[in-house]
């Protein structure tokens, strides 16, 4: 039997970054009919910090417990932040763990 079978459906396309998505991109395509299309990681992480930052007013609050940033306590639960004022200057930090679908 053969674990992946071909299809005669479109090849659909998805935004990748990191070495994995160079590396997986024939298993992606062959497998799932997706073609991984190469994208700058820090740009990408940068843009999307930055869309989230314009719907900061979305924001978690005691009514909105989901927030876009969070720490963990002790106990492994979140703890919602409040997005920083001002946003800049700031550091990102992205450590890459093989193919990040955007």
């Amino acid at each position: 039997d053969e674990v992946f079978s071909s299809s005669t459906g479109p090849i659909r396309r998805m935004a990748t970054a990191g070495g994995g998505a160079c590396k997986f991109a024939p298993l992606f395509q062959d497998a799932l009919r997706v073609e991984l299309v190469p994208v700058k990681e820090l740009s990408a992480v940068v843009d999307g910090l930055l869309l989230l930052s314009n719907h900061r007013h979305l924001a978690a609050s005691k009514d909105n417990p989901n927030s876009d940033l969070f720490t963990l306590d002790d106990n492994g639960d979140s703890i919602p932040l409040p997005w920083p004022t001002p946003l800049f200057p700031l550091i990102v930090v992205n450590i890459g763990s093989g193919v990040s679908i955007l």
